[in-house]
């Protein structure tokens, strides 16, 4: 817990260093993600640490790599057995991510803001830094799925699908995720038609019980998804508090993207899937991996909604209902988690 107030502290301090142009925000950037590659390329313990250390261990113990364990993609597989030991892979893994951090920071949040988004970064903790530093598949993934905004904006199919599948050699549920994110994410304007379906799928997914989504779904696991089975059969609907929390998050979000025509493609993009973030909190034990793949880009939207709505009342009071909501799930929920990536986490940095 200390570490994450240090390293809080002096990201959030970087963001005051003065920019003069493009460039030199750039380099704030890229400045203020270097305490977090440190701290993530030194650490000593977190998340699946154990696991991916055991399975580094055999893919470098000889005989047929590829056949070492049926769990691990054959991307992953590779960059492992071409790496000189587990803290190099863990070094070049916490860069990716960092500079992916780095990048999306400065394409998609403005400087004068990014103050905003680095607390928001540190409030969603356990599903981005902490997350994204613990589960090394997982990160390079979603670190993919991050610089395939301009993809997904611009509608480049071809690009889309090749980034698609390199990222499921590294971890197979981009194979949904990716193609889930750029049927969802239109870049225009939000349409009657299109809010009233948002507003029905938010009905459905509130009224409908877990067990209903899982029938339907299980087969498909069980063929293509094996391994994920032990999570969908975990049946659990959505509690009270997080439903009543992401509706109270979503619906303003729904109303803001629908009345604002001043929203640029970009904007439009990252509104949607800041709404499939939001949305992750009605499925219960389904919402596996779904907010630690959108959750990153609900830090542009609410940069956005800061920027643009008029209303300071309206403006600070939701913000500072986002930012409660998610310091809740951080510090109650994910905190009291003994599993919990948030508390395990140690590094020598």
């Amino acid at each position: 817990m200390k570490s994450y107030f240090i390293l809080f502290t002096i990201m959030f301090a970087l963001q005051y260093v003065r920019v003069k142009d493009d460039r030199s925000y750039l380099r704030r950037c890229l400045l203020t993600f270097l305490p977090l590659f440190l701290f993530g390329a030194f650490r000593t313990d977190c998340g699946d640490y154990d696991s991916y250390e055991t399975f580094f261990e055999g893919v470098h113990g000889g005989g047929d790599f590829y056949s070492f364990n049926e769990r691990m993609e054959y991307g992953f597989t590779l960059l492992n057995h071409i790496m000189p030991s587990y803290r190099m892979l863990m070094v070049v893994t916490s860069l990716f991510v960092c500079i992916t951090f780095a990048y999306f920071f400065y394409k998609n949040i403005p400087s004068k803001y990014s103050w905003l988004g680095i607390i928001f970064l540190f409030l969603s903790a356990d599903k981005s830094i902490y997350f994204m530093l613990g589960s090394m598949r997982n990160s390079i993934a979603i670190s993919m799925l991050l610089w395939s905004v301009t993809f997904i904006r611009d509608r480049k199919y071809i690009p889309m699908i090749v980034t698609t599948i390199v990222a499921a050699l590294f971890h197979t549920s981009s194979l949904i995720f990716f193609p889930i994110a750029f049927f969802i994410a239109r870049n225009e304007k939000m349409g009657t038609a299109e809010m009233a379906i948002w507003i029905v799928a938010m009905a459905v997914l509130i009224m409908t019980p877990i067990t209903t989504f899982l029938e339907q779904i299980v087969p498909y696991v069980d063929l293509y998804f094996e391994r994920y089975e032990s999570y969908v059969d975990e049946s659990r609907d959505a509690g009270t508090l997080a439903t009543l929390g992401a509706v109270l998050m979503a619906l303003p979000a729904l109303i803001y993207m629908y009345k604002n025509n001043a929203l640029t493609k970009e904007e439009n993009t990252i509104g949607r899937l800041a709404l499939c973030f939001m949305y992750s909190y009605f499925l219960g034990s389904l919402n596996v991996r779904i907010s630690q793949y959108y959750m990153l880009f609900f830090l542009p939207y609410i940069v956005s909604y800061y920027e643009r709505v008029k209303d300071q009342g309206l403006r600070i009071g939701y913000v500072a209902y986002c930012g409660l909501f998610l310091a809740y799930a951080l510090f109650v929920v994910s905190a009291n988690n003994i599993s919990s990536p948030f508390v395990m986490f140690k590094s020598f940095f």
